[in-house]
């Protein structure tokens, strides 16, 4: 299975460093082109999370088109780009599993992540802390709360992404 991971600030980041050792590949998009330079240059995010070297299995890209390879997709970009990104990208994440990897309120609507997420899916789940960007890179041992409304599909991701370093609780 190859996993996606939208938005490779230091969290997104992380969260791809922390899932490769229990995944064969994973793709980390990013539209920052001085993120994607550092990471294909030196394989370090120097920007948002340096000092942690990305393994050879994550691939980063500014290619959408690349998440069409993935069955679960964590979204971990700012609460305020959500909706532009989610409702600009609907057709590549139709249909998959998405989780969000943010945290509070659209401020225009009130609505939270995973009412946005549904635009694209009705598989939607949330990923939260609490959680530091530097221990999950680290490989020190993380818990964290995955939540859905859809029966079963917290359980699912759990079993997909879990792992001895970061553990899943729903």
């Amino acid at each position: 299975m190859t996993v996606g991971i939208l938005g490779a600030g230091a969290f997104g980041t992380s969260l791809s460093i922390a899932l490769s050792s229990s995944n064969e590949k994973l793709i980390l998009w990013t539209q920052n082109q001085d993120i994607l330079n550092s990471v294909q240059k030196i394989r370090e995010n120097q920007l948002r999370l340096p000092g942690y070297i990305l393994p050879q299995n994550i691939i980063v890209t500014n290619d959408i088109n690349k998440i069409r390879e993935c069955s679960i997709v964590l979204i971990a970009v700012p609460m305020q780009k959500l909706r532009s990104l989610v409702e600009s990208q609907a057709l590549i994440l139709k249909g998959k599993i998405l989780v969000a990897c943010c945290k509070g309120f659209e401020l225009l609507t009130g609505l939270g992540p995973t009412s946005i997420l549904e635009i694209a899916s009705t598989n939607t789940a949330i990923l939260t802390g609490p959680s530091f960007a530097s221990d999950l890179a680290s490989g020190f041992p993380t818990a964290l709360t995955i939540a859905s409304k859809v029966e079963g599909l917290a359980e699912h991701i759990q079993k997909e992404l879990g792992s001895e370093i970061l553990r899943l609780y729903w």
